[in-house]
């Protein structure tokens, strides 16, 4: 047999190999964090994301406890629970341009604000779908949002980063954008109204005592 097939085959093979054992530690870590998620005091896991790109040696995520309107940020073994009111804005950014932006509004009582740039998630999934082009690219998609903490300031979930040609691996990774980007939409119109709500009572108290 010839060297040169000898060579590639055997990397090849250990290609095959190293993928095994990267989906095996990615399932692992999964399991691990689910479990401790479920094991996590004063919160009840109810919709969870977690990824864990291949360009990355740990996963990111988060997880929502709608009951207690708290929100768990996942950055490997790192779990950080904050209230919703915690949450400044969350974006959708597509190849490091911000897609969909939606932040909570000190101005409006009970509202979050939503801003659609270049026409949104669903134009640019529409285009891809309706695209006979199997030459359309898109590097990468990722949720950030916007923490009030000072020291950790940004949380990003990659859901995709890699170079990607073809309709599917794309069009999973932004609709599952899209899909987290509705309920974050929900999430910060629920930490505005708890806000608002708090300082409407604050207010009438002041009244009362004066």
């Amino acid at each position: 047999m010839d060297t040169f097939v000898v060579i590639v085959l055997v990397l090849l093979s250990l290609l095959a190999v190293a993928g095994f054992f990267m989906q095996q530690a990615e399932k692992n870590q999964k399991t691990n964090l689910l479990d401790q998620l479920n094991n996590l005091p004063d919160f009840h896991p109810e919709k969870t994301l977690i990824k864990h790109p291949y360009d990355q040696m740990i996963a990111t995520g988060i997880c929502l406890d709608g009951s207690s309107k708290k929100i768990c940020l996942i950055q490997g073994n790192t779990l950080t629970v904050k209230p919703f009111t915690d949450i400044v804005e969350a974006q959708i950014v597509v190849d490091g341009t911000t897609i969909t932006k939606t932040s909570r509004s000190s101005q409006a009582v009970g509202m979050a604000v939503g801003a659609v740039l270049g026409g949104g998630l669903g134009l640019l999934i529409g285009g891809l779908t309706g695209s006979k082009s199997t030459s359309t690219q898109v590097k990468s998609v990722s949720i950030k949002l916007l923490i009030n903490d000072l020291k950790f300031p940004v949380h990003e979930i990659k859901m995709i980063e890699l170079l990607s040609t073809g309709k599917t691996p794309i069009n999973i990774a932004l609709k599952e954008a899209e899909e987290w980007d509705n309920i974050l939409k929900i999430v910060l119109f629920q930490a505005q109204e708890e806000r608002s709500t708090k300082e409407i009572y604050k207010e009438q108290n002041q009244t009362t005592t004066l």
